[in-house]
């Protein structure tokens, strides 16, 4: 018998060049929007921040006027973020996601309920009212891959640069002061040189933008070409958050980013069988703490003043326990002679914020919401890692001293609590990969 010859190989020259996959368009795009998001977010507190005065203010107060230029750049990013949420549901009208619907009822639910009560009171909604639907829908359209949010990982990052170097080379503009112009310094504080808020209006408010998307950076990819330096961003990005974080001097926000880290690392140290049942034990402490909390503290002065603030806002939902008082309660009250402080701008809890604006379908309504989202966030561990666990982790710890999500408010924490929470609910899974 005659050797079988061996198979020929072609000369390198010769062989046809590798097909490199084509970029997801809607992977694209779904990074598009998230940028988009944040620079509605920041875009105005910035021009606002070195075109008009900003200081500290009490509920019921003059409301600090803004700038044209503020003003401006506000409008033209609404409409912007707005037409460009559009555009994507047009374009994709024809081919919408065969799932997910139920999920997406679950998370408009709550916004529907609000806005309906909002309106039979005769209180209209505001503009920014309209960016939670809107954005959530648009995820939904875009199914992207978790890994398409790791975006807001470079974007936190870059807020922290920005606001330590405000707070460095323009303290005026970046570190928190009174009407007087000087520097308010409150107990808390954890560093000599004052409250750091760069482009935001208080240590509280930039906290809650760093350690709600500091989780992202768990979204980085650091496998494949070029992971060393992905991974050196990454671990600078975290360390930048971590410095301005204790520059906040914002308790909440410095337990909630610690917790979202730890909470990563344990998952990912646990063999693979045990990380749902620590994922869930997880979720459901840190969520019942923000329910319990208020409920179990009697001190007025407790939490800085918050233990007023829980007994006298559950108190009022005694008059009306089912829809509670609409979303506009704490600037209506604050302009009356009323017995809360001039800090009570919301509960400074989201449970207290709930049960007083929505009452208890409000309530329920976002508890579904919450567990559905847990229920994803575990089923996405095997596929994507702990991003989902950790971030709803640590929005539950934020919850428990500030309201750190809202349907219709809260519109400066949209780029990081309504997008993280649309991509758990309508991602895509992922290639599966070890955490």
């Amino acid at each position: 018998m005659s050797p079988v010859a061996a198979p020929s190989r072609r000369p390198a020259l010769l062989r046809p060049p590798a097909i490199r996959p084509r970029t997801d368009p809607d992977s694209v795009t779904a990074r598009i929007l998230v940028v988009l998001t944040a620079g509605y977010v920041l875009g105005p507190r910035l021009v606002q921040s070195v075109t008009a005065p900003k200081h500290r203010a009490g509920v019921g107060s003059e409301d600090l006027p803004s700038s044209a230029a503020a003003s401006l750049t506000g409008t033209a990013l609404f409409c912007a973020l707005v037409l460009f949420c559009l555009l994507v549901l047009l374009t994709h009208i024809g081919r919408l996601p065969p799932d997910g619907h139920g999920r997406l009822v679950v998370a408009l639910s709550p916004w529907v309920l609000i806005i309906l009560r909002d309106l039979a009171a005769g209180s209209s909604p505001q503009r920014a009212a309209l960016l939670y639907p809107l954005l959530l829908v648009t995820v939904w359209v875009l199914r992207p891959r978790l890994a398409d949010l790791s975006v807001l990982a470079y974007l936190v990052g870059a807020l922290a640069g920005l606001a330590m170097a405000m707070g460095a080379l323009a303290p005026s503009l970046g570190l928190y002061r009174s009407a007087a112009g000087e520097l308010v310094q409150p107990e808390k504080l954890l560093v000599p040189w004052g409250v750091l808020v760069g482009p935001v209006t208080n240590g509280n408010n930039l906290g809650q933008l760093l350690s709600l998307g500091l989780p992202a950076v768990l979204l980085v990819p650091v496998h494949g070409r070029g992971a060393g330096r992905r991974r050196v961003v990454a671990v600078g990005v975290t360390a930048l958050a971590l410095v301005a974080l204790l520059w906040t001097a914002s308790r909440s926000s410095i337990l909630a980013a610690v917790g979202a880290l730890v909470t990563a690392a344990v998952l990912t140290l646990l063999a693979p069988r045990l990380r749902p049942a620590a994922a869930a034990a997880a979720m459901i402490v840190t969520t019942s703490a923000v329910v319990a909390l208020p409920l179990i503290t009697s001190g007025p002065t407790t939490f800085s003043n918050r233990g007023q603030i829980w007994a006298l806002s559950l108190a009022s939902v005694e008059s009306s326990p089912l829809v509670g008082h609409g979303s506009g309660y704490y600037g209506e009250v604050g302009r009356l002679v009323n017995p809360l402080p001039s800090t009570a701008y919301h509960g400074h809890n989201e449970f207290v914020q709930i049960v007083v604006t929505g009452g208890v379908a409000f309530l329920a309504l976002i508890g579904l919401l919450v567990v559905v989202a847990g229920v994803r966030a575990i089923r996405q561990l095997r596929t994507d890692g702990p991003f989902g666990v950790a971030f709803l982790t640590a929005l539950a710890v934020s919850c428990t001293l500030e309201v750190s999500f809202g349907v219709v408010d809260r519109g400066f924490l949209l780029a990081v609590t309504v997008l993280p929470l649309g991509w758990i609910l309508f991602a895509r899974p992922g290639p599966g990969r070890r955490t």
